[in-house]
């Protein structure tokens, strides 16, 4: 198993801010990884539940969204 997360550049979250709230996820972009276990459109919380949102991207390339990620175009959901 792997454990999934949100990844951003420094220089990204420095322009942008930090998310700290789901309500602060709503303002940025996320890309989303196509994971076999579940769907792309679910971020799962620590505690379980998950939160619905809508990807800017979906790819079942992982290392194309880190690359994007790394780019400072968003967070990447991988």
């Amino acid at each position: 198993h792997l454990r999934e997360c949100l990844m951003a550049s420094e220089e990204y979250l420095a322009t942008r801010g930090t998310p700290k709230t789901l309500e602060d996820l709503q303002k940025h972009d996320i890309f989303s990884w196509l994971s076999p276990e579940h769907p792309a459109d679910r971020l799962t919380l620590l505690n379980g539940a998950e939160w619905q949102f809508t990807p800017r991207v979906q790819s079942a390339d992982v290392h194309a969204l880190r690359r994007i990620a790394s780019m400072g175009m968003g967070l990447a959901y991988v």
